[in-house]
């Protein structure tokens, strides 16, 4: 039987990234975000809290809010970290 075996990290040669992230980090709307985050938790608190008026429309209007949370969270867990990819194609074989 003949095994080869992997070639090992030490033996390998070092092979460069084809391509780097460069990220861009904006502390403005980052802080933007954080403080937009906090009105609709509030808000939602709110409703919670003072959910004794069984109202159809203020159950609505919780359902509602809530709704449009969960969308602003996934829409900025996107773009809370933008960034850029630079290729090297001169580093292809």
């Amino acid at each position: 039987i003949n095994r080869k075996k992997a070639p090992s990290m030490a033996s390998s040669s070092f092979l460069p990234p084809l391509c780097e992230r460069i990220s861009y980090k904006s502390y403005v709307l980052r802080a933007l975000n954080l403080t937009i985050l906090g009105l609709l938790f509030s808000l939602l608190l709110y409703r919670i809290l003072h959910m004794n008026q069984n109202d159809i429309a203020w159950v609505m209007a919780f359902l509602c809010e809530s709704c449009f949370s969960f969308m602003w969270l996934l829409v900025t867990n996107i773009t809370w970290s933008p960034g850029e990819h630079k290729p090297y194609p001169d580093r292809l074989d």
